[in-house]
């Protein structure tokens, strides 16, 4: 799991992928899910790979990555979020800290896991940045949008062609980098714009917001509304 440059095999001969192009590909995924070009079946498909992931990958890093290349990079995010669902499916306990990227549970609960799974010892301790996108590219995490691409999709909004390649590769990787800064802003951020906060309180918040669950919610409330939670709280204390 902590392999940021497993080999592939390839007729032959091995293809690394470096934990830059790992990324970057994750993160086009991710794209292309929240703007409905997942299949009918919920998965994005050959021709979205080819003609809007791939060209966007290879031209900003200066690669040649094929389809099959892909193919062997996806069942690796497969793996990995299989390892991430497994353990958060074994019990409620678990969490996952937005701010540290690390999954969190309490000493028992992490005991009775290792038990049934004694080889994952790194993800106690280890921090894990893809979790939230592996959960939206391979654990379908976004719905499928009403202009997604399936058989017979005709919208012009979502319909590929070679000729829009230049246009939707500028107009991607602008929307990456928006995407990027969005990605930066915390739970840590969402509070200390909340004026009137004693240090103290903004200590006591971040603990309050424990699970994932919990700051999803937080992040998703206007300013107004994230300052009345945190005094309700705070008043309950």
């Amino acid at each position: 799991m902590a392999d940021q440059q497993q080999d592939i095999k390839k007729k032959g001969n091995y293809e690394q992928w470096t934990e830059e192009e790992s990324k970057l590909l994750l993160e086009l995924m991710v794209d292309a899910a929240a703007r409905g070009w997942r299949d009918n079946s919920g998965i994005l498909g050959k021709q979205v790979i080819e003609e809007r992931i791939l060209p966007i990958l290879n031209k900003k890093l200066g690669i040649q990555k094929t389809y099959k290349n892909y193919q062997s990079r996806l069942k690796w995010f497969k793996n990995k979020w299989s390892s991430y669902s497994t353990l958060m499916r074994f019990s409620s306990g678990f969490g996952y800290d937005l701010t540290t990227k690390k999954f969190t549970a309490c000493d028992e609960v992490w005991e009775e896991y290792f038990k049934a799974h004694p080889k994952d010892m790194e993800l106690r301790y280890g921090t894990f940045e893809d979790y939230e996108d592996l959960e939206i590219a391979i654990g379908n995490g976004v719905a499928v949008g009403k202009n997604s691409i399936g058989s017979g999709s005709a919208t012009d909004a979502r319909t590929l062609g070679a000729s829009e390649g230049i246009e939707v590769s500028i107009e991607d990787m602008d929307l990456l980098e928006k995407r990027e800064k969005e990605r930066q802003y915390t739970i840590w951020d969402a509070i200390k714009e909340i004026p009137n906060l004693e240090e103290d309180t903004r200590f006591k918040d971040v603990e309050l917001l424990d699970t994932k669950g919990k700051k999803d919610v937080f992040l998703k409330m206007s300013p107004e509304e994230r300052s009345s939670w945190i005094f309700h709280k705070i008043g309950q204390l």
